[in-house]
């Protein structure tokens, strides 16, 4: 999970500051501020049959654009969420794996006893090193050799459901996090379609004013005002 939320930030100082001015930083954003000028510059001559279907088909996509940021939005702070608790549930399985050693090595003949390798045939800091999608399947094991050991000391027996409970939770995150990269790819996809039909719609929206500027005699500028570039 770290991987996508960290790497943000990282590249230089620009990023940390912050301005209500700032301009568009990526081809979503520019797309959004082109087009929101051209709505804008159409609505202004709105009286003018011509330019109306016009203006109406950049306004449906700015519509549509809305729907699809405030979806990006969701999914941002869905990431953002479910990383946390993946952070969280690591920790917890990681505490779990060292509680159940330490008893182990304390109490069950220590490491190199056969209570500690049947339960860790590699070393219990290996599990705990790993991440939760390679930690969970190894504690996974580690809970199955517990619960069909006949006759488990009391301080063993303690250790078993506290683990179980960590264990479904990791799992429940890593579902969870395999649901949001789904609708991440998703949005991405919408995204991407967006971007191809905005473009078309501004070259459409151009080569129309031209027309319409051709006819009339107007200027080029007249052009570039109301096609948002």
């Amino acid at each position: 999970m770290h991987h996508h939320s960290d790497h943000h930030g990282h590249h230089g100082h620009h990023h940390h500051t912050f301005s209500v001015f700032d301009g568009p930083s990526n081809a979503w954003d520019a797309a959004w501020a082109a087009l929101t000028r051209s709505a804008f510059a159409l609505d202004s001559v709105s009286d003018d049959p011509v330019i109306q279907p016009l203006a109406r088909r950049v306004s449906a996509a700015l519509h549509e654009w809305s729907e699809i940021e405030s979806r990006r939005l969701q999914l941002r702070t869905a990431t953002l969420a479910i990383a946390a608790r993946i952070r969280v549930a690591d920790a917890a399985l990681d505490h779990r794996i060292e509680s159940l050693a330490n008893v182990v090595i304390a109490s069950h003949g220590g490491r190199d006893g056969a209570r500690y390798k049947s339960l860790f045939p590699e070393p219990h800091e290996g599990i705990v090193a790993l991440g939760l999608d390679a930690e969970v399947p190894a504690a996974t094991l580690v809970l199955s050799e517990l619960e069909r050991t006949q006759n488990l000391p009391a301080d063993l027996a303690e250790e078993l459901e506290p683990l179980r409970t960590a264990l479904q939770v990791s799992n429940r995150a890593l579902v969870e996090r395999g649901e949001v990269y789904a609708s991440l790819g998703s949005l991405q996809a919408r995204v991407e379609a967006w971007l191809d039909s905005a473009r078309v719609l501004r070259e459409h929206v151009e080569s129309e004013l031209g027309v319409i500027a051709k006819t009339r005699g107007l200027p080029s500028r007249w052009i570039d005002a109301l096609s948002g570039g």
